[in-house]
Parts: C-alpha cells; sequence; structure tokens
C-alpha cells in the first residue's frame, strides 16, 4: 500500500510540474518545444565538444605537445557554459513531459550514466589530477589518465545517445 502511495505521489508531482505554465505552453505550442529543444541539443553540442576535446587529449589522441592543464583550462569554460544551459533547457523539456520521461527506461539510463559521468569527473578532479605535475606534458600520459578520458567520452557518448532515443519512443 505505501508504494502505491508513494507511486501515485511521484506522479502526482510530476503531474503539478505538467500543468506548470511553462510546462504547458511547451507542450502545447507548436513551435516552442523545437526551440527548447534546438537550444538543449546545441548546449549538448558544446559539452560534448569541449569534453571531447579534454578527453582526447587525456588519452593522448591529440595536441600531444600541449599540457593537458592547459587543454582543461580552455575548454572548460565552454563545458559548463553548455551544460548550465543544457540543465536548464533539459529541465524544461522534461517538465513539459515529465511523466513520460519518467516512465521511460531511457530517461532512466541517461540519468543514471550523467551520474556516473559525474563521479568520474569528481573522481578525476580531487584523486587523479592531484598528480597531474608528473604527467601534464607527456605526450603519452599514464593509463590511470588515458582511462578517464576514454571513461569520459563513452559516458558522454552514452549521454547523448540514450538523450537521443528518448525523442524517439
Amino acid at each position: 500500500m505505501a508504494q502505491t502511495e508513494e507511486i501515485g505521489g511521484l506522479y502526482g508531482l510530476l503531474e503539478a510540474i505538467e500543468a506548470l505554465p511553462f510546462a504547458e505552453a511547451i507542450r502545447t505550442s507548436i513551435w516552442w518545444f523545437p526551440v527548447v529543444e534546438t537550444i538543449h541539443v546545441l548546449a549538448i553540442v558544446f559539452v560534448l565538444g569541449s569534453i571531447a576535446h579534454v578527453d582526447l587529449r587525456l588519452i593522448g589522441a591529440i595536441s600531444r605537445e600541449r599540457p593537458i592543464t592547459h587543454v582543461a583550462a580552455e575548454m572548460l569554460p565552454w563545458t559548463w557554459a553548455g551544460f548550465v544551459v543544457a540543465v536548464i533547457s533539459g529541465t524544461a523539456l522534461f517538465a513539459a513531459q515529465a511523466v513520460r520521461y519518467v516512465d521511460t527506461i531511457y530517461f532512466d539510463m541517461k540519468m543514471i550514466i550523467m551520474i556516473i559521468a559525474g563521479i568520474n569527473m569528481f573522481y578525476f578532479e580531487f584523486v587523479t589530477k592531484k598528480t597531474a605535475v608528473h604527467w601534464d606534458r607527456d605526450a603519452r600520459p599514464p593509463a590511470n589518465v588515458r582511462f578517464a578520458g576514454a571513461t569520459s567520452l563513452i559516458l558522454w557518448l552514452g549521454v547523448v545517445t540514450t538523450g537521443r532515443i528518448i525523442g524517439f519512443v
């Protein structure tokens, strides 16, 4: 009985989110949803492009003559700007169809993959990067650095893939 009430409470909350004026406008307008979705996709292009640049340097595939910290310092402002816009636009898209998204396994997968990507990033920033003085300028960084870059790239490709699938199911 309690689980049914929790589910009912969740769906009630999601329906309330969908009833918000901005969510209803996005859902019912012929042009708002495509505009917000386009902004979301463009923001993700910035996120994925900038992350890919850093990750490819981490694995030693590009910019091998440049310190990793320099590449990251140039790219991460683009990553964070794109991420903020992606979160805002993604939240708006979610609000417009919250019940549908929560009932989609690909939405759950996208959120889980994003959480794992965030954990990977925090681990890299607060553990792996502490030893950067030893490998920052290496054309081919150590295995753990390459692993972090490859893992990040794969995870963010997973986020994009599951995100695109959501629109088709």
